[in-house]
């Protein structure tokens, strides 16, 4: 994209989750994890889902299949909201 959508994961007061695919034509976990971490953020918790799109698709090269995605995507909310208080 032409431009970073990084400053609207700064804007809540709550904390925040974000499930980014690999292949997520908007950046990878990697990028955004980098992009934070120039920011005073703290509560947000970037979780990386392999081989995924920005819509969680997955090609059949993937290291995870349609229901892997949705077992992790699963297990990081209900982490993330566990902890949230």
């Amino acid at each position: 994209p032409e431009k970073s959508r990084v400053d609207e994961l700064l804007e809540p007061s709550v904390p925040v989750l974000v499930l980014q695919g690999a292949r997520d034509t908007f950046g990878n976990a990697e990028e955004v994890l980098g992009a934070l971490s120039s920011s005073s953020a703290h509560d947000i918790r970037v979780t990386a889902v392999p081989g995924a799109d920005h819509s969680m698709k997955v090609l059949k090269s993937s290291p995870l299949d349609a229901g892997g995605v949705l077992r992790l995507i699963t297990e990081s909310v209900r982490e993330f909201a566990s902890g949230v208080s």
